[in-house]
C-alpha cells in the first residue's frame, strides 16, 4: 500500500508528491491524499447567460433555460440550510432571449432573491400547526 499511487482528476500521484487543492495543500500517502484543512475564500464567477467559473476554477457551461442552477450548498452543523442558486430569465420584450438572471441566497427560513436592482427578502415563521407563515 506505501508504494501505491494516488489518483485525482484522471492523473497519478506518486507517494510523496503534493497538489493544491483550492487554498490546501494535498500529499499522497499510502495510495490516498492527505490534505490539510485550512478555510479557503473561494469566488464563483457567472459570465454570459449559461457559462460559469466554479470554485474549482472549472469554466462549465450549462443549457440555457428555465432551470435552476445551485451553485452551492451547505449547512452550519445541519440546523440551517445555506445555499445560493441562479435561474435565467427569458425576455419576451427581446424575443425570448435570456437576459437577466435571478440569484437566491437562502440561509434557514430567510430566502434573499435578486433580480435586476429588486430585492425581495422572505421569511418563514412555523406556526404551532406545523405550516409556515411567510413574512415579506
Amino acid at each position: 500500500m506505501r508504494d501505491c499511487p494516488c489518483k485525482h482528476r484522471n492523473e497519478l500521484f506518486y507517494p510523496g508528491e503534493s497538489i493544491t487543492v483550492d487554498c490546501n495543500t494535498c500529499t499522497c500517502l499510502e495510495g490516498m491524499f492527505k490534505c490539510t484543512t485550512e478555510d479557503c475564500n473561494m469566488i464563483c464567477n457567472v459570465y454570459s447567460q449559461s457559462q460559469y467559473v466554479l470554485f474549482d476554477q472549472f469554466w462549465e457551461k450549462y443549457p440555457s433555460g428555465d432551470c435552476d442552477i445551485e451553485l452551492l450548498a451547505g449547512s452550519d452543523q445541519g440546523a440551517n440550510r445555506f445555499s445560493v442558486s441562479v435561474k435565467q430569465d427569458r425576455c419576451v420584450e427581446h424575443g425570448g432571449a435570456v437576459c437577466r438572471k435571478r440569484v437566491q441566497i437562502q440561509f434557514g427560513s430567510t430566502v434573499i432573491t435578486m433580480k435586476g436592482s429588486d430585492i425581495e427578502t422572505v421569511r418563514a415563521l412555523p406556526q404551532s400547526d406545523g405550516r409556515m407563515l411567510r413574512l415579506l
